[in-house]
């Protein structure tokens, strides 16, 4: 299975725009997880990976 690195940088607008949604911290991580396994294409395995900095 190929591996893609992806490296995201949560700006204060990404905060801004999750902030609107009506959802506790820990509900938009899941949103965004969720998000993430639906773009899986076909039966593909995958790996998601949360590394919180700071």
């Amino acid at each position: 299975m190929p591996e893609y690195e992806v490296e995201l940088t949560a700006t204060e607008g990404l905060f801004e725009g999750l902030a609107k949604q009506n959802m506790l911290f820990h509900q938009c991580i899941g949103e965004l997880v969720d998000n993430a396994i639906a773009a899986n294409i076909g039966n593909n395995p995958f790996l998601v990976d949360i590394i919180f900095i700071e």
